[in-house]
C-alpha cells in the first residue's frame, strides 16, 4: 500500500499495484472506514480501480500528520476487512438487431458466429470495479479474455442508454445517452441511473453481475411492465 500527493490537496492510496484482481469489496470497506474516521480536512474518497483519492480542504495544514492518519486508519480497516459480502445483480440484455450494432463485427474479429459471442458473455461473472466517466457507469472486470477488443477508433458522439459495451478487457452499460468509445454488442432495458431513486445507480462496487439474453419482443415488454417475462 503507498500513499502519496498528487496535488496539494488530493493524496492518492494505491493498493497492491502488481495486482489487477484487489477484491473490490475490501476497497470499499478501506473507502467506508477512512470517511467515517473523521480524518480532519477530508471532504471526499473517490474509489478507482485499485486506488483511493482523497480530497482535503485546501486550509489542511499537514500533509504528513493527514498522511499518518490515513494510514493507521487503513491499516486497521485492512485488517479487519473481507471480500465475502457482496450483492448479485442480474441484467436482462437484448444482443440482436438494432440493439447490438457492433456484435457482428465484434464476433468476426475473434472469428466465431455472434451466437458463440454472446454465449461467452453471458456465461461470465463480472465485478463491479468502480463507478465513473458518467453517473452510473460500472466498469466491470471479469470479461473473458477471447472477446478482449481494442477501443473503437473514432468514437460515437451518441451511444444509447442502455447500452451494453466491452473495450479492452473491461464491460460496462452505458446509463445515459453519452459520446462513447466501446463497442456496442446489446442493450438493457433496465434503468442504470435514476436520480429519483435512492441509491440513483443500479450497480456499486463489489457488485457481482451476470447479463441474461432476451429477445427483442422481451425488451419491449419489460420496457412497459419494468419485470422480465
Amino acid at each position: 500500500m503507498g500513499l502519496d500527493w498528487v496535488s496539494e490537496r488530493h493524496l492518492r492510496v494505491l493498493f497492491c499495484a502488481e495486482s489487477p484482481d484487489l477484491p473490490v469489496g475490501r476497497l470499499d470497506q478501506a473507502a467506508r472506514a477512512i470517511r467515517d474516521a473523521g480524518v480532519a480536512g477530508l471532504s471526499s474518497v473517490t474509489l478507482a480501480w485499485n486506488s483511493l483519492l482523497l480530497e482535503f480542504d485546501p486550509a489542511t495544514p499537514d500533509e504528513d500528520a493527514a498522511t499518518a492518519t490515513v494510514r493507521a486508519v487503513l491499516s486497521e480497516a485492512w485488517a479487519s476487512s473481507n471480500d465475502e459480502a457482496w450483492r448479485a445483480v442480474e441484467i436482462p440484455a437484448c444482443f440482436e438487431g438494432e440493439f447490438a450494432p457492433d456484435v457482428e463485427a465484434v464476433a468476426a474479429y475473434h472469428g466465431m458466429p455472434p451466437s458463440s459471442l454472446v454465449e461467452t458473455f453471458c456465461a461470465a461473472l463480472f465485478v463491479v470495479r468502480f463507478v465513473g466517466f458518467c453517473p452510473g457507469f460500472a466498469y466491470l472486470s471479469g470479461l473473458p479474455s477471447a472477446l478482449e477488443t481494442p477501443r473503437l477508433s473514432t468514437p460515437r458522439v451518441r451511444v444509447p442508454a442502455g447500452s451494453v459495451g466491452i473495450a479492452g478487457d473491461q464491460a460496462g452499460v452505458y446509463p445515459l445517452a453519452t459520446p462513447g468509445g466501446w463497442w456496442l454488442i446489446g442493450r438493457t432495458p433496465r434503468v442504470m441511473f435514476d436520480a429519483r431513486r435512492n441509491p440513483p445507480a443500479l450497480l456499486a462496487p463489489g457488485d457481482r453481475v451476470r447479463f441474461v439474453p432476451i429477445r427483442a419482443d422481451e425488451f419491449h415488454a419489460f420496457q412497459r411492465t419494468g419485470q422480465h417475462v
